[in-house]
């Protein structure tokens, strides 16, 4: 495994762009410190710069470097489903490449469940890009196979899965609307999040 991070970090160092899996979906993944890796991601995916993209974080210090005015409410989501499949909307910091917001002022940001991807993260040092391995509008990839014939060469690493994973996308909570909203109702539903903070 560190042969397989070592070479993820390099690639995403340079500028690059690998297939990641993760607890939920597979990610398509550049540095957020890669103004080219990020184009790359919505190059490949046919994504409109008006569509933002999340991030993947190995921490809460990362959290608090991306992010702004985190409600106190915050803090108890992230004890309960983190690492997990809920994604979190808050005020970015500048710290967040404005190409990723859409001119919201807001980012997505999640820990996955994955050992392989905290590492990648970790040792790279900042937040790696989190959307879905698809044509946008078109079904999420969930097979290194699948995503080795439609995207081919275009993705400089495709890392296979070797931990289970649900195929499920990640439930999308935005905090910076008071009740909260769900954007995205994925793996974790509204009931279950409604025990720990009111939602719209």
């Amino acid at each position: 495994m560190k042969n397989l991070i070592k070479n993820s970090v390099s690639i995403l160092k340079n500028d690059g762009i690998i297939a990641l899996p993760t607890d939920t979906l597979y990610a398509l993944s550049a540095s957020i410190e890669s103004s080219k890796g990020i184009e790359k991601v919505f190059d490949i995916k046919g994504r409109s710069y008006n569509s933002p993209i999340s991030l993947l974080i190995d921490s809460s210090d990362q959290l608090k470097k991306y992010t702004q005015e985190i409600p106190k409410e915050t803090w108890n989501l992230i004890e309960e489903f983190w690492p997990g499949p809920l994604t979190i909307i808050l005020k970015s910091s500048p710290e967040v490449p404005n190409i990723l917001l859409a001119q919201t002022g807001k980012v997505g940001l999640r820990i996955p469940n994955n050992i392989v991807a905290r590492n990648i993260i970790g040792n790279l040092g900042s937040a790696i890009t989190g959307t879905s391995v698809n044509i946008s509008g078109q079904a999420d990839m969930i097979s290194h196979i699948d995503i080795k014939n439609t995207f081919g060469n275009k993705i400089d690493l495709i890392i296979e899965n070797s931990i289970q994973k649900t195929n499920v996308a990640s439930t999308i909570l935005d905090l910076t609307i008071k009740p909260a909203i769900i954007i995205r109702e994925g793996f974790i539903p509204k009931k279950i999040i409604q025990n720990f903070i009111e939602i719209q």
